[in-house]
């Protein structure tokens, strides 16, 4: 497929960022969404997944602009084949592509490569510790959440030499809770597997459950020993034009859906 750019005035796709992390001088980080892109139709248009059914050339053309805004080279923006896994590898300037790597998070402690979290409703966790300049990012779903993939990136960067009580940890846009309708045997489910207690990020309206999934990863990293923490309140569900969404296809009978990135690089 050929990509045609010539009517693109600025080639730089819109980004949001986190307050907490603006603060810090050693990262660069961006939570992006659907806008600023190459790809058509579901796809409209930065869609950064290789997963999707979407043209490979237009995801690699919208990956290149997410790079780009940190000064990488796409091959140094790295995601993973993303399963709602507690599973965590280590990204340094020899990785290879990380695409068929099963896994939902990524460590690092070089200036370099950009550690990039998938997510369409997921919600995107960017970590930093500051003092010894680790960094991490998670995809955090509620089933990775639970079975405690945010704490397995802490863990990771704790053995590349960051401290807990340093770590920053952003909570980027993600399905907020006023939408996010859940089952009974789910609640059920959290009630029974949970090391906190979760019933207290229940809501009930009109005898249906809803879920406020980040505010569930924030308890369990104020659990965890994180104390400095930032939680968007960004609803990818609700908000069309901005975000992706997979409930949102689904309930439009829609056959596959974009997913955004959120980034984080070490300066």
């Amino acid at each position: 497929m050929t990509i045609d750019l010539s009517n693109s005035v600025d080639l730089t796709p819109p980004y949001s960022t986190s307050p907490l992390l603006d603060e810090l001088d050693c990262v660069a980080h961006g939570f992006f969404g659907a806008q600023g892109g190459v790809s058509s139709g579901l796809y409209s248009s930065l869609n950064c997944g290789h997963s999707s059914l979407d043209d490979s050339a237009s995801v690699r053309e919208n990956r290149q602009r997410v790079a780009a805004c940190f000064g990488l080279e796409e091959a140094n923006l790295y995601s993973l084949k993303q399963a709602h896994t507690n599973q965590v590898v280590q990204i340094d300037l020899a990785s290879e592509a990380q695409f068929d790597t099963t896994a939902d998070g990524m460590v690092c402690n070089v200036p370099g490569p950009g550690l990039g979290a998938l997510g369409a409703d997921c919600a995107p966790v960017l970590f930093v510790d500051p003092v010894n300049k680790v960094i991490g990012a998670a995809h955090s779903g509620w089933k990775g959440a639970l079975s405690g993939i945010n704490e397995a990136v802490v863990a990771s960067m704790q053995q590349l030499g960051a401290r807990v009580e340093n770590i920053h940890a952003a909570i980027g846009p993600a399905m907020q809770q006023q939408y996010y309708e859940v089952k009974p045997d789910f609640y059920a489910h959290f009630k029974n597997t949970s090391p906190i207690d979760s019933s207290i990020y229940f809501s009930e309206r009109e005898n249906r459950l809803y879920f406020d999934t980040p505010a569930y990863i924030r308890a369990r990293l104020l659990e965890a020993g994180i104390q400095n923490i930032d939680q968007s309140q960004q609803d990818t569900y609700v908000q069309h034009e901005q975000y992706f969404s997979y409930r949102r296809s689904c309930a439009a009978g829609e056959n596959d859906y974009g997913r955004q990135v959120a980034v984080i690089t070490l300066l």
